[in-house]
């Protein structure tokens, strides 16, 4: 196996505008999607709580030393206020991040319609309000069902809980009771969409077996690893179907996540693209202001006003205006990971790219140049992929990854 290619991305996004009006992909998502939210994974839990000087590492002394590296025997030690009062400071000051914002963006343009997640935070739904989408949400937990008719899609299917709900589940025995109340779900997922599996290990609870005994074939699965080589046990899973399963190795979340999402143009959402058009759409189903009176105090008139004089406000620096002008069409056209672009503009009038985001678009263009040289080799692309290094430096004479990459482009 080896990492992911641009080649893979086209494809499965190929195969989602193929789905899109018929049966939408469906996506199950794991811990590995919410940690650059600041959302830690479970062996770093386990680390923290081993550590001699935290608190609740007095709860964990009659576990062996093997039972320690084991996080749900380690949760089952601790209490459930305990537990909560674990997961609870992350929870809180979760940022959004740009994998569950890729999502949101999917979710808003009819690709994935069911997004299954193990994960308690709510990072997506917040990324969906940020978009403009809002889905149905369900806690599996204080709402689990032997039937689904009642499930509206889109919808997010939190697995094992909610930060903010009655429970969530943590233990071998309390994920191995309820991975069995999941079948019905799980079964309806696989049979009526194709599904996308990322973040999700499959090592750390119950619901990997059922899953691998419901897999049949029915619809296709897509599993993206942050290893490049799958486990023993995925392997297992995606050779019973090799002509209808996929393996995407060394899967960054937030880099594979947007690249799919510029794949399928359905990115930037519209607040980072046309904030106040944006704006407009959100508020345009606000209800009128009450009011004792019989006029109407018109709120959204005025907001709409304010909006209006904001956008075409003059402009008293002319030059500074072009400039930012064409900072932000740079900033879009990265974005779109449209990266050539960026070069071409920044070639075309010198100066009006910022420096941070030629350097991006440049170090992402030579990475690409490399995937395909890796490929086909082609002297006049080596040439290309050397001087984009060398542009970036001078830019960044720091960027170290730069170094590394130019040395192993060489």
């Amino acid at each position: 196996m080896s990492k992911y290619t641009k080649t893979d991305i086209q494809h499965l996004a190929d195969e989602m505008r193929h789905a899109k009006d018929a049966r939408p992909f469906a996506l199950l998502t794991g811990a590995g999607c919410s940690k650059s939210a600041g959302i830690p994974l479970a062996p770093e839990l386990i680390k923290e709580i081993n550590d001699p000087s935290h608190p609740f590492h007095i709860h964990l002394g009659r576990l062996d030393e093997e039972a320690k590296k084991d996080y749900g025997q380690c949760m089952r030690k601790l209490p459930k206020n305990l537990r909560k009062d674990l997961l609870q400071p992350y929870l809180d000051n979760a940022k959004i991040n740009w994998a569950h914002i890729a999502i949101a963006s999917m979710m808003k343009a009819g690709y994935f319609q069911r997004v299954l997640t193990f994960n308690f935070d709510n990072v997506l739904s917040r990324a969906c309000g940020l978009c403009g989408e809002y889905p149905a949400i369900y806690d599996f937990v204080t709402g689990v069902s032997a039937s689904t008719d009642h499930l509206s899609d889109p919808c997010i299917i939190h697995l094992h809980g909610q930060g903010t709900g009655l429970a969530m589940l943590n233990t071998d025995d309390e994920t191995r009771k309820h991975a069995d109340r999941m079948v019905p779900l799980l079964r309806d997922t696989l049979d009526k969409s194709p599904l996308v599996v990322l973040g999700y290990s499959g090592a750390s609870d119950k619901v990997f077996e059922k899953l691998s005994d419901l897999y049949d074939g029915r619809e296709k699965l897509h599993w993206c690893d942050y290893h490049k080589d799958p486990a023993s046990h995925v392997s297992t899973l995606l050779n019973k179907h090799q002509d209808l399963s996929n393996h995407y190795g060394g899967v960054d979340a937030d880099l594979f996540l947007v690249q799919l999402a510029q794949e399928l143009g359905c990115f930037p959402p519209a607040v980072f693209d046309k904030p106040l058009d944006h704006l407009r759409n959100e508020i345009k189903d606000v209800c009128e202001f009450p009011s004792r009176t019989d006029s109407t105090v018109n709120i959204l008139s005025n907001l709409n006003t304010k909006l209006d004089n904001y956008e075409n406000a003059p402009v008293s620096n002319e030059e500074g205006a072009e400039a930012q002008v064409a900072s932000d069409a740079a900033q879009q056209l990265l974005l779109k990971g449209k990266y050539d672009e960026v070069i071409a503009q920044e070639n075309a009038e010198t100066g009006s790219v910022p420096p941070e985001i030629l350097a991006s678009a440049m170090f992402s263009q030579a990475l690409e140049l490399q995937e395909a040289l890796s490929k086909n080799a082609n002297a006049t692309k080596y040439e290309e992929v050397f001087k984009l290094y060398q542009n970036l430096i001078k830019i960044e004479n720091d960027n170290y990854a730069a170094y590394n990459n130019w040395g192993n482009a060489l």
